[in-house]
């Protein structure tokens, strides 16, 4: 006959249906099946608390029903609104020269795949480069930033901001502009990119709570390399609903405020969404939200709703 310290024995925890036993130090496990017998153990050895409140709950559809709920609410929180704050916060810390790496390659892929070298005139270049150099100082004064020329190829008339503050023009933006104010009101959406990081912002929300928790544990490398997607993610998607929405919103409220009309940006976007048929044309539109609600936001800016 064994007799032993009930403290020196363990009760297997309660998982769905299975059978629970009392075990030994030796090895040796008896198996209990009466409630009342488990229930002893239990409250005696006070084992597997957690465990026996999952054992509740699943026992009961309702517990189940709302915690699978609760589950999907947390989930949303988590994606809707803990994930973009985190990650604006991570990219306004993000060194720079995580920033210049990530921009680096970014511009490599874009050149290996669709650029080709830019055949503006030096003239024209120089005329573009001033607009931007001027808005540059107004934007992103702490960061700097430099502007350069590609043919797009089948991403025709496109423009680029990458986290450095590096914001590409292809040649065909430049031609379908009509004026150099239809221009600078795309150069300023695209500054607005490089102030909020959005390119980083972007990066960190596609991929998510496995992003999140890399970078907040410092592990940089990880933003570094899935940094080598946003490419694609432009050429593809462009930035989300809210990135853009906040691009074209601060670039009307700069030109407001500089008693400068908002209209010949939203000319530009008028045509680039009438001649979207043609190829190439309407790259830059190819983000969310659409034009026509890019549109009416502006508006909504000058309205001074």
């Amino acid at each position: 006959m064994l007799t032993l310290p009930l403290e020196q024995c363990v009760l297997t925890p309660p998982l769905g249906s299975s059978r629970r036993f009392l075990k030994f130090p030796g090895g040796e496990r008896l198996q209990v099946d009466d409630p009342a017998v488990l229930a002893f153990f239990d409250d005696t050895l006070r084992s597997h608390l957690g465990l026996q409140w999952v054992h509740f709950i699943e026992s009961h559809w309702r517990l189940v029903a709302a915690c699978v709920a609760g589950l999907v609410v947390c989930v949303w929180a988590l994606m809707a609104f803990a994930l973009p704050h985190f990650a604006k916060k991570i990219a306004l810390a993000t060194p720079a020269g995580v920033m210049d790496r990530i921009s680096d390659d970014t511009l490599k892929l874009l050149d290996n795949r669709f650029f080709a070298l830019s055949e503006l005139s030096p003239g024209r270049k120089a005329e573009v480069g001033k607009i931007f150099s001027t808005l540059c100082v107004d934007f992103v004064p702490s960061q700097g930033c430099n502007l350069v020329f590609r043919k797009g190829g089948t991403l025709g008339a496109n423009a680029f901001a990458l986290p450095s503050g590096l914001v590409i023009v292809t040649d065909e933006l430049v031609d379908f502009a009509e004026n150099n104010d239809e221009l600078a009101g795309v150069l300023a959406h695209e500054l607005v990119h490089v102030k909020e990081r959005h390119g980083v912002r972007h990066v960190i929300q596609q991929a998510g709570v496995f992003m999140l928790i890399s970078t907040l544990l410092g592990d940089m490398t990880s933003l570094t390399s899935l940094g080598s997607a946003l490419p694609m993610m432009l050429v593809e998607s462009g930035y989300s609903r809210q990135f853009e929405q906040e691009a074209d919103e601060n670039a009307s409220r700069y030109f407001l405020e500089h008693d400068r009309s908002v209209q010949p940006y939203k000319d530009m976007l008028y045509r680039l969404t009438k001649d979207q048929q043609l190829p190439g044309v309407a790259s830059f539109l190819a983000s969310h939200p659409g034009a026509e609600e890019r549109l009416q936001a502006i508006e909504a800016v000058e309205r001074g709703d």
